[in-house]
């Protein structure tokens, strides 16, 4: 009886730890802001690739990003040329679409301790200030979900970006 009562309280933990774990902070104000920037919608080409190779959903891994790391920590990726998104990519570079890195920026990452499977990122932006950038991932929370903690993937282009830190927001979406 006490290991059931104990493997619960882990559970429960873990699902808790997995809600917060890659807030950085609660909601960003934006009140008509310009300095928060939406991400571009890309072409079919560009879309596809990333629905290919990054999956939509909490739970999934992603064959051809973040391959070469711990699955179990929150890593992101700023890219602004096509050696880095090369360098970035396991897979074949003949799979690479054509992105005009002259004007845009792509921000690739993986986000651990989501607490469960099949959140989903519903919208982003960038709040950009003098010495850093935030993201923020607005997330959906799944109706229902197997507990585990699991990687959630995202991705956005963005009008070209200098090389700033980023702090990465996950925002809750009420279902």
């Amino acid at each position: 009886m006490k290991v059931k009562i104990f493997k619960y309280a882990v559970i429960v933990l873990l699902f808790a730890v997995g809600i917060f774990s890659c807030s950085a902070s609660v909601e960003p104000s934006f009140n008509g802001d310009e300095n928060v920037i939406g991400s571009i919608i890309p072409n079919d080409d560009v879309t596809a690739f990333f629905e290919e190779h990054l999956p939509p959903y909490s739970g999934m891994e992603s064959d051809c990003f973040f391959v070469d790391i711990d699955k179990k920590e929150n890593r992101y990726v700023m890219i602004n040329s096509v050696g880095e998104f090369k360098k970035n990519f396991s897979c074949s570079d003949d799979m690479l679409p054509v992105i005009d890195f002259a004007s845009y920026t792509i921000i690739i990452g993986q986000c651990y301790y989501m607490g469960g499977t099949a959140y989903r990122v519903e919208e982003q932006n960038l709040t950009v200030e003098s010495k850093k950038v935030k993201l923020n991932l607005f997330v959906r929370a799944p109706e229902a979900s197997l507990a585990a903690l699991t990687n959630l993937y995202y991705w956005g282009i963005y009008p070209k970006i200098k090389n700033k830190s980023i702090s990465v927001n996950i925002l809750f979406i009420e279902k």
